[in-house]
């Protein structure tokens, strides 16, 4: 075991309160010192360790993604990308150019967005049919609660057949399937998508890479089905798990969790069992976020509640009873309103630390509850920067209420996520959004809602302690401190020297997890 000493580079190692240090020792991967130069010098010759000259660059803690999907992440890594793509029939064009390179008997893509078509609708089965019969093809919206098929995969997967009498089947006036499904339909297309689990490993394996490329030390799982959590196993297995992870199970498997009497916490620190995710809405970009009030573009409907209190009330007893974690996704107020109506139903829910996830659309009443509750908020700022036409989805009434960041920050711990393969993995996409809330690109909101522009150290804080704490590993990472582990990054600039509009083009030059430089550039 050897000390390792890393010098000539300025150190934050929290920022809130802020701390800068010349260098630092690490010794059975963690923080053994932080300090002068000088110092760390001396300690490392004292202990014949290795000196490591960082030639004047900037480190600082590792970033924790709160909320992501792994399995998602590698799939969409080997994926047709379709983010920014501006019409139908460029979509046509680049599957057409997919399928001639592809050699998956499955054809999948992510990350459209018909809110940018010139044509101003929805993908369907006969424009995915006019480019490829031959094959099952899956194009994932970009926000995951919506995707199109083309006829040969509505055949395999039996989609009629299955379905018949679910209103997340679109159908046109004679009842045929559009190809658009959304929501648990869709759910329940990607575990079958998900079934060979070498591929699974290698999806994973990936994912982690790229997560770790992008300065990621740790990171939460969410909606992480059996047999992701299968493969992961393996891999920890295998001793190439270079990447810390929280895993939140799909609520569906509450009860085989029950029966087997599993608890949370369940694991070690590089992979453990924290809880459960559990939809209670959908997403503002499929209109299927449950709003208190109609959407201001569709006033016929106000969204979709995935799953009843009922339903809500007994996972969380189940999950109180095996000290789980839960994580509720919930986007419009009303489905934040039923939240807190749930978590408020239990007698010890401040030491539990339930989470919300998004928090799109929340009043300042909500946030006041939640603040009583003790409910930690996990927030994806990139959101903004996507959701441009978010004014004209929720009407000007209710645009004080969209992303409040500020606000949250003021009231409650607040973890941040890029909820990967949604928005893109870099941790300074979301930090330069945070700050920005899309100023610079022209984003309605930002000139409506100003005022809750996050500092950089505020974002830069709740991207590392915040998410810490979301995942219970603040007593150990999410800041540089003696006897934490050494999960750290090096890179090319000074963020807090930096202007904004540069941020983004930070780039990591190094990762360490535990002291092991697990990527370099």
């Amino acid at each position: 075991m050897i000390a390792k000493g890393f010098i000539n580079c300025k150190v934050y190692s929290k920022f809130k309160p802020l701390k800068v240090y010349e260098g630092f020792v690490v010794f059975g991967g963690r923080v053994a010192y932080l300090g002068s130069e000088e110092r760390v010098k001396s300690i490392i010759d004292r202990l014949g360790g290795e000196l490591i000259d960082l030639k004047g660059c900037s480190v600082m803690p590792g970033f924790i993604d709160s909320h992501l999907h792994l399995s998602s992440l590698g799939e969409s890594l080997r994926s047709l990308d379709l983010r920014g793509v501006r019409s139908i029939k460029d979509i046509k064009n680049l599957l057409k150019e997919y399928a001639l390179r592809s050699t998956h008997s499955w054809l999948l893509g992510h990350g459209w967005d018909h809110e940018l078509f010139e044509e101003g609708r929805l993908l369907n089965r006969y424009d995915l049919d006019e480019v490829v019969v031959d094959r099952p093809v899956v194009l994932f919206r970009v926000c995951l609660h919506l995707a199109v098929l083309n006829s040969r995969a509505l055949e395999l997967l039996k989609i009629n057949e299955r379905f018949s009498n679910s209103p997340n089947v679109l159908r046109d006036g004679n009842g045929v399937p559009t190809g658009v499904v959304r929501e648990d339909v869709l759910g329940e297309i990607v575990k079958e998508l998900r079934s060979d689990v070498d591929i699974l490993i290698d999806d994973l394996r990936s994912a982690i890479n790229h997560l770790l490329s992008n300065g990621i030390t740790a990171a939460g799982f969410m909606n992480c089905h059996i047999a992701d959590f299968y493969a992961l196993q393996l891999i920890k297995l295998s001793q190439n798990l270079p990447l810390r992870v929280g895993v939140y199970l799909s609520s569906e498997y509450v009860d085989l969790m029950d029966r087997l009497k599993i608890v949370g916490g369940l694991g070690d620190e590089y992979l453990r069992l924290l809880g459960v995710k559990v939809f209670v809405d959908g997403s503002l970009g499929a209109r299927t976020a449950l709003l208190s009030e109609p959407y201001q573009d569709e006033p016929n409907t106000c969204g979709m509640q995935v799953t009843s209190e009922e339903e809500l009330s007994r996972i969380l007893q189940i999950a109180t009873k095996l000290k789980l974690q839960v994580a509720m996704h919930s986007i419009g107020d009303k489905a934040v309103d039923i939240s807190l109506k749930s978590y408020s139903s239990l007698s010890n829910v401040r030491g539990c630390r339930h989470r919300i996830e998004h928090m799109s659309l929340v009043r300042d009443d909500q946030l006041i509850q939640a603040s009583e509750l003790g409910i930690i908020a996990v927030v994806q700022p990139r959101f903004v920067v996507s959701d441009w036409w978010v004014v004209e989805r929720v009407g000007l009434n209710r645009i004080k209420y969209v992303y409040p960041f500020n606000k949250i920050n003021s009231k409650l711990v607040m973890g941040f996520s890029s909820d990967a393969p949604v928005e893109p993995v870099s941790p300074w996409e979301t930090i330069y959004a945070a700050v920005t809330r899309g100023e610079y690109e022209g984003v309605p909101l930002s000139s409506y809602t100003r005022d809750e522009s996050l500092s950089l150290v505020d974002a830069l804080h709740a991207y590392t302690y915040g998410s810490a704490y979301a995942l219970f590993l603040e007593g150990v990472v999410g800041t540089l401190e003696v006897g934490k582990y050494a999960d750290f990054i090096v890179v090319d600039k000074d963020p807090l020297e930096c202007d904004i509009r540069e941020v983004r083009k930070i780039k990591v030059l190094e990762t360490y997890v535990s002291g092991v430089k697990v990527y370099h550039i």
